[in-house]
């Protein structure tokens, strides 16, 4: 039905950030990456709804070297959808 629901998502992972290719960069062949995100979604009708939400994610490399400095970001997301 219509109104507002809550969201949220968490995951973890590995990927080739390929640092090592980049001339001063710090990352590595093997990475750890992991995400939370939690919002509001709004079902205005059937077929549209839209969100609102908050995303943070952490890379780095597990502490494999001795730099180890992490990213870190955060970040609002906004959506609208359509289903069917």
């Amino acid at each position: 039905g219509d109104g507002a629901t809550g969201v949220g998502t968490a995951r973890v992972g590995v990927l080739d950030a390929r640092g090592y290719e980049v001339p001063g960069g710090q990352g590595q062949g093997f990475n750890f990456t992991w995400y939370v995100h939690s919002g509001l979604r709004y079902r205005f009708s059937e077929h549209v709804s839209a969100s609102l939400g908050v995303y943070f994610q952490h890379v780095s490399n597990g502490g494999q070297d001795e730099v180890n400095p992490g990213v870190d970001a955060i970040g609002p997301t906004l959506g609208v959808a359509w289903h069917f």
